[in-house]
């Protein structure tokens, strides 16, 4: 049931049945999707739609990833229906996801030589923090204790 509130909501099939229901003692106010500002509101929809159907179809499979990574490029392939979609959108069947690339030689091609980060030293590149693990980047999200790190070098 619906509760009295402020909604900013794209009405589903689902949502617009409860309104109908609540509309005995709720005046309901809807207004059109704003055609400026259709192509957000949908994609945030359906974004959120494809979230949770993406965490809700590996629960409890042996392999969770590879039927999340199969709905992913159903999803992908019902959207890129147009002319000039991205052929190459699909999620790769490794189910990986690039986190740096650098010069094989080392990071002495992309940081000036005084610049160059000592192994575990913490540096900014192109406005993101990262990890130098050698002679490897790798981003913020790739050390899950990089904070402990930060906490103890402060």
């Amino acid at each position: 049931m619906l509760r009295a509130g402020l909604y900013e909501q794209t009405v589903s099939e689902g949502l617009r049945r409860r309104i109908e229901e609540a509309s005995v003692t709720l005046e309901p106010t809807t207004r059109e999707i704003d055609v400026a500002e259709a192509s957000r509101v949908l994609a945030d929809y359906v974004a959120s739609v494809a979230r949770a159907e993406l965490a809700r179809v590996g629960e409890g499979e042996k392999d969770a990833l590879a039927a999340e990574v199969a709905l992913a490029n159903r999803m992908i392939d019902a959207l890129a229906t147009s002319p000039g979609s991205d052929a190459g959108a699909r999620v790769d069947a490794s189910a990986r996801q690039l986190l740096s690339l650098v010069p094989r030689g080392g990071l002495a091609g992309v940081l000036p030589l005084a610049e160059a980060p000592a192994p575990g030293e913490l540096i900014q590149v192109n406005h993101q923090v990262v990890f130098c693990k050698g002679d490897r980047v790798l981003p913020e999200s790739a050390v899950p204790d990089l904070r402990d790190r930060v906490a103890v070098h402060i």
